[in-house]
């Protein structure tokens, strides 16, 4: 797996754990097996953004279509106690999407990321993600 393939996995990782794809094992075919609503083993960016969608319901629990760094933390560490080394890298995961700084994140924040990481994922740039790219 490429580097920048690595660096990206995270923003599936999030997607995952934010929409209950995580699985026992830990396998990524696990969670883009979630991902992919219609189950024909090919992603695309609708199915990505769909489960955005769901990270923000499942995060935000004022409803105000925008999330921060505290509802993340509340909804983490609800997942696992925070001196889990993987929940600030959680929480820092919703954060960096928030792309104009403003200390909240909006779906379309998180949709224009996940966006830009799924273009970066479709390696052949055919729209659509599969193991292949993966």
């Amino acid at each position: 797996m490429n580097s920048t393939i690595k660096t990206l996995i995270p923003s599936l990782f999030l997607v995952a754990i934010c929409t209950g794809a995580i699985a026992a094992d830990g396998k990524l075919s696990d969670r883009f097996s979630k991902m992919d609503r219609n189950k024909d083993g090919i992603l695309t960016l609708e199915e990505f953004n769909h489960e955005i969608g769901e990270t923000v319901k499942n995060i935000d629990k004022n409803r105000d279509k925008e999330l921060t760094a505290a509802e993340a933390e509340t909804y983490f560490t609800a997942i696992a106690p925070i001196t889990d080394p993987k929940t600030p890298k959680r929480i820092a995961g919703v954060m960096r999407n928030d792309l104009n700084g403003d200390g909240r994140v909006t779906i379309e924040e998180m949709k224009a990321k996940g966006t830009s990481d799924f273009k970066t994922i479709d390696k052949n740039g055919d729209g659509v993600v599969t193991a292949a790219d993966m």
